[in-house]
């Protein structure tokens, strides 16, 4: 079902954008593969500032991630063997 925006919604043309139809839609987000990307292993519990870019995510187990919001996106693997709690942490 088609989400329609009101007079109060904010485009911000990066990852939310209304399409022909005037419904709002979401860009999908892409990663290439890229020499830049680190290899990134959480082994103490972390709650994430931003965005997450990286080659490939490991949460170890025992290790809990708090995204805080934020998103993980990786080029290669993400494993998870820990915990990740979407919420906001105090």
């Amino acid at each position: 079902m088609p989400i329609y925006p009101s007079s109060s919604v904010n485009v911000d043309d990066a990852t939310i954008m209304l399409n022909s139809s005037n419904e709002l839609e979401v860009k999908p987000s892409t990663i290439t593969q890229n020499s830049t990307l680190s290899d990134i292993t959480y082994s103490s519990n972390t709650t994430l500032v931003g965005d997450v870019y990286a080659n490939n995510i490991t949460i170890n187990s025992g290790v809990t991630v708090t995204t805080n919001g934020y998103n993980f996106y990786a080029a290669g693997t993400f494993t998870n063997n820990g915990t990740i709690n979407t919420g906001t942490f105090g």
